[in-house]
């Protein structure tokens, strides 16, 4: 499903958001979103009838007195969660991360054994040491913040 900008400008509020995530668990009254919510009845309902003009949420009457609200296919689409794709993606942030600690540990200790002990003997031929391959400590620093960054904005994301 695709967003137009109309539905764009209706997310755009937090209450809004917040409004669609009750309901996916039931339909509810607009006295119960208030309740919920933290918010007045007045206001639940203004961003009901906002939310019900873009076609995101729905009103069914039942008797004279209840009004319940209850999401459309189009809001249902919009607060499914995509657990497909966290699993996925938080995955490789994983293997990510130990890559990253593979590399800087390979680096260390390769640097270690190129360190090494020196020669006691003065005779002896002098030997070259190989400098370490940052390359090694480069890509453990990379892959550590492409973890650190995935993990966080799906911290964010599924707060």
């Amino acid at each position: 499903m695709r967003l137009d900008k109309e539905t764009m400008r209706v997310l755009s509020v937090d209450t809004r958001i917040e409004i669609l995530k009750q309901l996916k668990e039931r339909q509810k009254m607009p006295s119960e979103l208030s309740k919920a919510l933290g918010k007045n009845k007045s206001t639940i309902s203004e961003h009901l009838k906002i939310l019900s003009n873009a076609g995101l949420v729905q009103k069914t009457p039942q008797g004279k007195k209840w009004v319940y609200y209850h999401l459309t296919d189009k809001g249902r689409t919009i607060v499914a969660e995509k657990p497909v794709e966290a699993i996925v993606v938080l995955t490789l942030a994983a293997l990510s991360f130990i890559a990253g600690l593979y590399n800087i540990f390979s680096f260390y200790s390769t640097s270690q054994a190129l360190a090494g002990e020196a020669p006691r003997d003065l005779a002896a031929p002098v030997q070259t040491v190989a400098a370490p391959n940052y390359t090694l400590l480069y890509f453990g620093a990379a892959f550590l913040v492409i973890a650190a960054a995935t993990f966080w904005i799906y911290w964010k994301k599924y707060k």
